[in-house]
């Protein structure tokens, strides 16, 4: 049940994971740590309030 969940579920992976990858990079660059990264993805499930809260805390 779970290998056959988790093929069917990653076309929905492949396409966030670039998203997810350039969110770290650019957390990390504006001088967050990977923990704030990590805990901002736990709280906000939508990306671009995630890049828009990390643009304005950042700067």
């Amino acid at each position: 049940m779970f290998k056959k969940d988790l093929i069917s579920n990653m076309p929905i992976v492949i396409g966030y994971f670039p998203v997810v990858v350039t969110f770290g990079i650019n957390t990390v660059a504006l001088g967050f740590s990977p923990f704030e990264a990590i805990l901002s993805s736990m709280l906000i499930f939508a990306e671009a309030s995630q890049f828009v809260l990390i643009s304005t805390m950042g700067s």
